[in-house]
């Protein structure tokens, strides 16, 4: 009981399901350390404590948060947006390339985006530096492989609809460069590295046509891999479809008729701006793509230079001299892709929040009806019947129409795929800020008013006793920690303010 009033006191824990989850996983550290498990009374007792005295004080969410799913539409929609009418600013250009490059991979193969990005955090919750040791952070889902029931966007994936970019504040030190040795021959991230991606020209079965790209990467740091190094056998399956090697996952990708589609094209993108590629005259793509292989050769692995096998493919952009540039190794931020990742939902006009978790969900909806369950659970790196998928993936709609089924009529599956996706209620004409006149005839927020009074009671006292350094005389100080209490409630209610004042007059 102890531990779970703990829980709802110092963290920031709003669902009911949440709190359960914590005392579920509890009841496996009780059973671990002691061999045996919590007696089935006291389980019940701690349960109704929580169900009756936490669910109360706490007032914790008892209904689950809407989990949206992405299509091909969507994906297609946020695309066009971001690269046709998308006016937001980036550090970078190359920030627009990677972005929408981790969007197609993510949609493409189900990844979790600590796959993609850094996702890990030092002691205290610090952003880690390359020297120091990476621990696994769970993302915005927090996605438990037990039975799912987490608060899906509390943490890493909170919205920022604040009108300053993050970037702008100097304090923030992930937009900071880390040093890194350039002899270096051991790799600092889990996140995607060029030594994970094969890029090949195939040769055309079609006499007369050009050579094909096709392109295999592989997916070794997923979650568990550490805790759960063992292979597991799955069935030849049709193309597309990843392949698993010890605790790897392979995905298999080919070029697509659109280039805003094609994740091949995004990739050699990114690998000739940094000039990855060993063969020569490879600075530009025509090469590539006017190929013409001979009998017998089929298919030729171009390879990466050696010293870029290392690199992660998506770098965070970082200050220089008060100008920002890609970072030639600090791996891009989750927080910093969240953010961009939220901010195209709002400007596209989605209204529900888009989290990288969309991506996921929808990529597991694709395949469930197009492949075998062991090949979904693969895709998706799930244990083998464990349920996952239908306890925290699958549509909360129906993808079916039962009425059709019960009068024997043939389904429009173009509006079943509509009501089942995110982009139904997408409108490009949404407002994205709230009107000065429109603010002016709010009342003020009385919380923040109140927070706003005691700040300046207490400035004053901090001002009288240690003169106007007062931020600095005061370290130390219970008074001084209590001013920086207060300054940081006074964020975080503005904050909160500003984002359900955004939503609801959207």
């Amino acid at each position: 009981m102890l531990f779970l009033c703990f829980i709802c006191e110092n963290y920031k824990v709003k669902a009911f399901n949440s709190v359960h989850q914590y005392l579920l996983q509890f009841k496996q550290l009780y059973n671990r350390v002691n061999g045996h498990h919590m007696d089935t009374n006291d389980a019940k007792e701690v349960f109704k404590y929580l169900d009756t005295t936490l669910a109360d004080e706490f007032k914790l969410r008892r209904t689950m948060k809407a989990k949206p799913v992405l299509g091909a539409d969507d994906i297609f929609l946020l695309l066009t947006h971001l690269w046709a009418r998308d006016t937001s600013i980036f550090p970078t250009e190359d920030q627009w390339l990677t972005l929408a490059t981790i969007m197609l991979l993510s949609i493409y193969t189900g990844c979790r985006p600590a796959e993609l990005v850094d996702a890990s955090k030092g002691a205290g919750g610090k952003t880690t530096s390359r020297k120091r040791p990476h621990t696994e952070v769970w993302d915005a889902d927090n996605d438990m492989d037990e039975d799912g029931c987490v608060d899906e966007g509390d943490g890493l994936d909170e919205p920022n609809y604040q009108g300053r970019e993050p970037w702008e504040n100097k304090n923030d030190t992930e937009y900071d460069d880390d040093y890194f040795d350039p002899d270096t021959v051991e790799r600092e991230y889990k996140s995607l590295c060029y030594e994970d991606i094969r890029l090949w020209i195939v040769r055309n079965p079609t006499q007369g046509e050009r050579d094909l790209l096709g392109m295999e990467i592989t997916f070794s740091h997923h979650k568990g891999a550490d805790r759960k190094p063992k292979p597991y056998l799955l069935p030849l399956c049709l193309c597309l479809v990843p392949t698993n090697f010890d605790c790897s996952t392979t995905f298999l990708f080919h070029e697509e008729a659109l280039p805003i589609l094609c994740p091949i094209s995004h990739v050699l993108a990114i690998a000739i701006k940094d000039g990855a590629i060993e063969v020569e005259g490879s600075s530009h793509a025509e090469p590539l793509f006017t190929s013409n292989l001979q009998h017998p050769t089929k298919a030729v692995l171009i390879h990466w230079k050696p010293e870029m096998l290392k690199m992660p493919l998506f770098r965070q952009a970082v200050r220089s001299c008060d100008l920002f540039r890609t970072s030639e190794w600090k791996v891009l931020r989750y927080s910093t892709f969240a953010y961009y990742l939220d901010r195209l939902g709002w400007a596209t006009g989605f209204e529900q929040k888009l989290t990288s978790y969309c991506f996921r969900r929808g990529t597991g909806n694709a395949v469930d009806g197009a492949a075998t369950t062991a090949v979904r659970d693969q895709i998706l790196r799930h244990n083998p019947q464990t349920g996952v998928f239908c306890g925290s993936y699958n549509n909360e709609k129906v993808r079916f129409i039962v009425q059709d089924a019960v009068l024997d009529q043939p389904t429009n599956s173009g509006f079943l795929r509509a009501f089942t996706h995110m982009s139904l209620t997408c409108d490009p004409r949404a407002p994205q800020t709230v009107p000065d006149d429109v603010r002016d005839d709010l009342p003020p927020n009385p919380e923040l008013v109140q927070l706003k009074l005691e700040q300046q009671e207490l400035r004053l006292e901090l001002k009288r006793l240690y003169g106007h350094a007062f931020v600095q005389g005061s370290i130390g100080t219970e008074a001084g920690e209590e001013y920086r209490q207060l300054n940081r409630q006074i964020a975080t209610v503005t904050k909160t303010f500003e984002r359900e004042l955004k939503r609801e007059y959207r």
